[in-house]
């Protein structure tokens, strides 16, 4: 049976309830050096995004607003699929990903991704689950390091985008004009998807590279 590789990478965002929200504000404490009550508002505020930020990071108080995807080697040329919230919502991301992986049920698929082990495959399962989506039967729960190669496992750390920048001349081919919070906030869902897709890009170019330098057994 011929492999595929699925190179994939999702975006999150915070999805914080109210009520959520409003606990975690009620912890925050502004810095005791503070007097001035301009200075103090200010740093509350300043936590206020920080809370927000370490949000969009647990499957708990955050969820998928973008999932990018390639095949590779089937598909080498083509631009990374890419999808994000801008037109559907997290549970019809996380379905159109898993019923992109049954069209492949022909091939033997593997999975790559770059610090996925710890935060991709996690976080897309756990929200899945929240969702009783079942994608099971693609989309393992505990796969196997032949299953699923992590590049930042491969690479022992660092970030894709210096990894980028170190082997391939080029870190982001166009600087993203937002951070992903603000992507959302300005509901610049074109911006979102060529993020995501950028992202993919990189990615498998590193996967490619690595491959072919014998790095991956």
């Amino acid at each position: 049976m011929e492999t595929a590789y699925v190179v994939f990478d999702i975006e999150t965002g915070e999805a914080l309830t109210d009520e959520m929200a409003e606990h975690l504000f009620s912890q925050i404490e502004p810095d005791k050096r503070l007097k001035d009550p301009a200075k103090i508002e200010a740093d509350i505020e300043k936590k206020k995004i920080e809370v927000r930020e370490k949000a969009a990071l647990s499957a708990a108080t955050g969820s998928v607003v973008a999932i990018g995807w390639s095949v590779y080697p089937q598909v080498q040329t083509e631009s990374p699929y890419a999808f994000t919230v801008g037109c559907r919502d997290e549970c019809s991301l996380i379905e159109i990903f898993f019923e992109a992986l049954r069209d492949l049920k022909e091939y033997d698929v593997r999975f790559v991704t770059y610090n996925g082990r710890r935060f991709d495959f996690p976080f897309l399962l756990a929200r899945a689950m929240l969702h009783s989506i079942d994608g099971s039967d693609v989309f393992p729960a505990f796969p196997s390091r032949q299953q699923h190669i992590d590049m930042m496992d491969v690479l022992g750390g660092g970030s894709l985008d210096s990894w980028a920048m170190a082997l391939m001349g080029h870190g982001k081919s166009k600087p993203s004009k937002y951070a992903i919070p603000e992507f959302l906030e300005n509901r610049d869902w074109d911006g979102l998807e060529n993020h995501v897709a950028n992202d993919v890009s990189r990615l498998r170019d590193l996967f490619s590279r690595a491959r072919k330098a014998g790095r991956l057994g």
